[in-house]
């Protein structure tokens, strides 16, 4: 384990570490130096930032904050299937991913059900989306964090 730790701080200190702090040491003196004009000191100091921000980009383009939360809904009357479509259409249009519909014989109460408490926010924000009809649960079943349910009985 220890020859591990090694082998990559190894690989850090000669690789894309080193490139990123010499680039910053030469920020700085670009800064510094008294031989260059205001102008070309600014066109060196924007061609080193730019390497810089290579180094510091995220490795995605989608951070948590922009991820979609998702929604998945369940009812238990038959007869309000097309209102369940007009709901996953407005979670959809909300930036939410509503994928599914399922139809269950038993077991809606007329609920937003989410599985973390972290999610507990989710939950009020879908509620707030349902004009606050529904109850807000906490269960305890597996789920993935950002994903929470809405039981409809009617």
């Amino acid at each position: 384990m220890k020859k591990s730790w090694e082998n990559y701080y190894n690989y850090l200190d000669t690789g894309e570490h080193r490139k990123y702090l010499m680039l910053q040491d030469s920020l700085l003196k670009t800064n510094s130096d008294d031989k260059l004009t205001p102008d070309q000191q600014q066109f060196q100091v924007n061609q080193i930032r730019e390497s810089i921000n290579m180094f510091e980009k995220p490795l995605t383009s989608i951070n948590a904050s922009q991820a979609k939360s998702t929604i998945y809904i369940h009812y238990c009357n038959k007869d309000i299937r097309i209102r369940m479509l007009e709901i996953q259409r407005k979670f959809n249009s909300n930036s939410w991913n509503a994928p599914g519909i399922e139809y269950k014989e038993n077991g809606c109460d007329n609920s937003v059900r989410y599985f973390h408490d972290e999610d507990r926010a989710l939950a009020d924000e879908a509620n707030t989306l349902l004009d606050n009809k529904y109850v807000i649960k906490r269960s305890y079943f597996k789920a993935p964090t950002g994903q929470i349910e809405l039981w409809a009985e009617n």
